[in-house]
């Protein structure tokens, strides 16, 4: 889709509705909240409603506290209403937008998507997007740029945030030369990198620091040691104090071992279902993985969900790693 297009959807709106996958992270919510002050300043009515609660270290973000949370200070049925625009950031799949599908469906009026991800459902949207883009804040601040808007210091913080966040602080895979560029660019619009970094990479959580513990605690490596992984189950939660947000890049810490090229996290949710992280350094699309089970995402970053029990889930994701290492199963979970 032209970025043209989607311009035009957003200009020609006055009441729009904006939302982001669960789980919030620093690239859906940098994208929306400056996406947000852009309309806001046009004299658009904008309200940003996140499906699930995000981590307290976004607090960095600008218009953070504008944001709206299904379930603790909002409901579906209230945000409900006629929106001429609902704009949907960082994902294009149901299973991402919890609370929020049914209000979707039903709305009459338009639908744009802005997303990086491969994966994506028929949700009757017109769409931009770049599967090999970093983040959606880069495609976002391209809409920006392509356009002369203006981009305010809080939209630059914001929109650092979300290229920070999706790259590893500028590390992985995925980073090209443009992001180096627009990282660059947003530094000359007045952000400075130092106290971000603070908040998003050194303000854990004493809870969480105890979750990383619990998680560590069963690690595991497949004899070639190229595939490591580890669980969590609600004990580990209430042990440590923990909460759902506090997994986030949790699965980081596996790949610190030397020689491990897959890692995965296993999380037993409260209703029985396990959520499965997957990264992979190089020769597995784990996008592809996580597919077989329902899921999806990047070729070095992606996430399903079954609804079997932990030792089952482990079993059959390791299965299906190995076999994309032409390997014969693991039966090692």
């Amino acid at each position: 889709m032209p970025y043209d297009r989607a311009w035009r959807m957003i200009g020609e709106a006055q009441r729009i509705l904006m939302t982001t996958h669960v789980k919030p992270d620093g690239d859906g919510m940098g994208s929306l909240a400056a996406l947000a002050e852009h309309m806001r300043r046009q004299g658009k009515t904008v309200r940003v409603v996140l499906p699930s609660e995000p981590g307290l270290k976004y607090r960095c973000i600008p218009g953070f506290d504008q944001f709206e949370v299904l379930g603790r200070t909002t409901t579906a049925e209230a945000v409900g209403g006629q929106w001429d625009l609902v704009l949907v950031v960082d994902t294009c799949t149901w299973g991402q937008l919890n609370g929020l599908r049914d209000l979707i469906e039903r709305h009459e009026g338009r639908l744009l998507v802005i997303d990086h991800h491969k994966t994506r459902d028929a949700l009757k949207h017109q769409e931009l997007v770049d599967e090999a883009a970093a983040a959606a804040g880069q495609i976002v601040l391209r809409l920006l740029e392509c356009h002369d808007a203006l981009i305010t210091p809080t939209m630059a913080k914001a929109l650092f945030v979300s290229l920070v966040s999706d790259t590893g602080w500028l590390r992985f895979s995925n980073v090209t030369p443009e992001v180096f560029r627009m990282a660059a660019r947003l530094m000359d619009l007045g952000v400075e990198p130092a106290p971000i970094y603070e908040e998003l990479f050194q303000s854990e959580s004493p809870a969480k620091m105890a979750l990383i513990r619990e998680a560590l605690a069963t690690l595991t490596t497949n004899p070639e040691g190229d595939v490591a992984w580890f669980w969590l189950t609600p004990e580990m939660f209430a042990r440590s104090g923990a909460v759902a947000a506090d997994t986030e890049n949790i699965i980081d810490e596996c790949q610190r071992t030397a020689g491990v090229i897959v890692g995965l996290l296993f999380v037993e949710e409260p209703d029985g279902g396990i959520r499965v992280s997957l990264r992979s350094k190089r020769l597995v699309d784990v996008a592809q993985v996580a597919a077989a089970f329902g899921g999806g995402g990047h070729a070095r970053a992606a996430g399903c969900r079954l609804r079997v029990p932990m030792a089952e889930a482990r079993r059959q994701v390791l299965d299906a790693i190995h076999l994309a290492l032409g390997r014969s199963p693991s039966r090692l979970a």
